[in-house]
């Protein structure tokens, strides 16, 4: 260290530095990226502004940008802040520079980092102080309080019916309930059901048993059906566009495509037509 050096502070000669390259502070805080107040505090010695936590990494950086010996540096620093040398005691491993730069570049998203660990932390902590077991447990409470009247009513109902019935009801009804099955059955195999299915537009008047049920025109892939007990009587304005099915059956085509036929009668025996 040379003798003119001895009384000199450790801002003087970083300024001294600085100022015999010609770099001004705002080019010196855009290549080392400490603030422009900070490069101030260091020059003018300002301890008390510049804080214990980063003033060290801060002193390397800007030494080592402008060439200076940056333990000659520290040394000065630390006899105006009267910290023991770094010799007698542990070394304790400093921020690099680009340890301070990383920081510098990124300290936003740290704090960010921070907040939202904050928030997490603070939602998990609602959720586990506010569980929704409670809820649960009234619902299953409420479907298991519903479900005992449905059983006592079945209950109810099974002691009932063994009650004792006369021995001739069972079978009086019975008789009566497979004679009139037997009718329904038998009046149902005697109607005639018919199914007409339109392949074009078609004019159809139907009559089931004497009365007009139907008049009017049938749309193309359209079908209707009838059921009758005696007859069904048919007037067609486009015989060749309609495909007839008689109790399930399927019949051959009765006319041609534009053919008029008025008196086209459907009983049990099959489809007659009359001139």
């Amino acid at each position: 260290m040379p003798e003119n050096n001895i009384e000199k502070s450790f801002g003087l000669i970083l300024k001294e530095a600085r100022a015999n390259k010609h770099i001004s502070l705002e080019e010196a805080s855009k290549h080392t990226r400490i603030h422009v107040n900070i490069l101030k505090a260091i020059e003018s010695d300002d301890v008390a502004a510049l804080g214990t936590v980063y003033v060290k990494s801060f002193l390397r950086l800007y030494a080592e940008y402008l060439g200076v010996d940056k333990e000659d540096v520290l040394s000065r620093f630390r006899q105006v802040t009267g910290q023991v040398q770094v010799s007698n005691v542990r070394r304790v491993a400093e921020p690099s520079r680009n340890t301070a730069n990383l920081f510098l570049k990124n300290y936003k998203f740290i704090i960010a980092g921070v907040i939202l660990f904050i928030v997490i932390a603070s939602i998990v902590r609602f959720v586990k102080s506010h569980p929704a077991k409670p809820r649960q447990a009234k619902i299953s409470v409420q479907k298991a309080v519903s479900k005992p009247p449905q059983t006592v009513v079945k209950n109810v109902e099974v002691k009932k019916a063994p009650a004792p019935v006369p021995a001739k009801k069972p079978v009086s009804v019975e008789s009566t309930v497979s004679a009139a099955a037997g009718k329904s059955a038998e009046k149902t195999q005697k109607k005639i059901v018919l199914v007409i299915k339109a392949k074009d537009k078609c004019w159809l008047q139907v009559k089931v048993d004497g009365k007009v049920v139907f008049q009017n025109v049938l749309a193309k892939g359209s079908s209707e059906s009838w059921q009758a007990y005696e007859k069904i009587e048919l007037w067609l304005g486009n015989a060749g566009a309609v495909q007839f099915e008689l109790n399930g059956k399927l019949l051959q085509k009765i006319g041609r495509p534009g053919q008029t036929l008025r008196h086209v009668v459907v009983t049990r025996a099959g489809l007659s037509i009359r001139g």
